[in-house]
């Protein structure tokens, strides 16, 4: 399980280097050479600055001048073996972070760090044994318990592996990425059942998480895909596209009317609005939705592109006959917000339609629309399209009839 390790957690206030410089023990190693000191301190207060900047070049230049100096200053080889991290030396980090260890072995991050390297080298073992120190010195750190489950994963001990990432989620309640790294051992084991729902949970504790409501869009769209992977949605006539398309549109209809009125339940700046207002969301959720079902069909019943663009023709047609208003504008309008940026942006669109629609501002507003909406694309959009589109033909033609009135 190759993770990007510089995302890992980091939420001790003492797992800094700054930390590390305040300790008075140490400064008064520094003071060992009274005269060479002034000059030091000087150039390893600008270190400090620009470490904290992010400028990892320049550190490594005043790094370099205080060594020159002064070839054991704690401190610098400290900020040292970590900067060599950032450039990329992950061999001569470890060399520069184990001197320091060698002569102080209590700073939990600087076993941290040099488990950092190992594990960008792809060390598993030694970055497992660095990380399980730096617990053993300060248990209360989760990002150490994170780094050390991956580590256990990749060695093959899956067991360990899950009970060091339930702790990670027991210890850092403010970050989705926990709950989220436990999901991505269950897909590497295969266990998407089991993934799926670590997601769902994960979006049930953070429901603005984009990368969890990803997860379960695409693992819930993977199942409904091999359940028909064997059944030939391509043999019918236009005439039966035609009555799925009527199924399909009524479906969508009752789907929005459901989210509508759960936006107005669970959004409090929607609680009280004029039926105009409630209009205009019951239409936009409404072509929405009609996008999310025009996607799901194509994607997963109908493989023949000329079979599901006369599937697509209906749907709209049905689609503009019960609105009375064409969609095709709409869902370019819905098509053109999405390619402007990242993906997620499909899911963020509904909610900053809303809000722009009846004129209202805010980030959280937007949210609390899309985290309903996604709700309802997560538990039961998928069955409902897929019992609209078995429905019996019979029942299709009654329908049909009824929207030609």
């Amino acid at each position: 399980m190759d993770s990007d390790k510089d995302k890992k957690l980091i939420k001790s206030p003492y797992y800094s280097l700054e930390k590390l410089s305040e300790d008075s023990s140490l400064v008064k190693r520094g003071l060992r050479d009274l005269n060479v000191w002034p000059k030091i301190e000087d150039i390893f207060n600008k270190l400090k600055e620009k470490y904290q900047a992010g400028l990892i070049d320049e550190c490594v230049e005043l790094c370099l001048e205080v060594l020159a100096t002064d070839s054991n200053h704690f401190f610098t080889l400290c900020y040292y073996g970590r900067c060599l991290y950032q450039k990329g030396e992950y061999e001569k980090s470890i060399e520069y972070l184990t001197r320091c260890l060698n002569e102080e072995s209590g700073y939990f991050f600087l076993w941290q760090f040099r488990g950092d390297s190992y594990w960008k080298l792809s060390d598993y073992q030694n970055a497992l044994n660095d990380y399980l120190k730096a617990i053993e010195l300060d248990p209360s750190n989760g990002a150490s318990y994170d780094n050390a489950a991956m580590c256990f994963f990749n060695i093959g001990e899956y067991g360990k592996a899950h009970e060091y990432i339930d702790q990670t989620i027991l210890m850092e309640n403010e970050s989705d990425m926990p709950m989220i790294r436990k999901a991505q051992f269950f897909e590497y084991q295969k266990k998407t059942v089991e993934a799926l729902e670590q997601y769902k949970k994960t979006l049930a504790v953070f429901p603005t998480s984009e990368y969890a409501n990803k997860k379960v869009l695409e693992l819930s769209e993977s199942f409904v895909g091999e359940k028909l992977e064997n059944y030939n949605h391509d043999g019918l006539t236009d005439h039966e596209l035609r009555l799925k398309a009527v199924g399909v549109n009524f479906a969508i209809f009752t789907i929005s009317d459901m989210i509508t009125k759960d936006l107005q339940k669970v959004v409090k700046e929607l609680n009280s609005l004029k039926q105009e207002d409630i209009n205009k969301v019951f239409f936009i959720v409404s072509y929405v939705t009609l996008f999310q079902a025009q996607k799901y069909f194509w994607e997963n019943y109908i493989q023949n592109e000329g079979n599901a663009k006369i599937f697509e023709k209906y749907l709209f047609q049905m689609f503009e006959k019960t609105a009375g208003v064409n969609p095709n504008s709409h869902i370019k309008d819905l098509v053109d917000y999405v390619q402007k940026g990242e993906p997620s942006r499909e899911v963020q669109y509904i909610g900053s339609k809303i809000c722009r629609e009846l004129n209202k501002e805010g980030a959280i507003l937007m949210m609390e629309i899309v985290t309903v909406y996604s709700t309802f694309l997560l538990h039961g959009f998928f069955e409902s399209m897929k019992k609209a589109w078995e429905l019996p033909n019979k029942t299709l033609e009654e329908m049909l009839e009824k929207l030609n009135n």
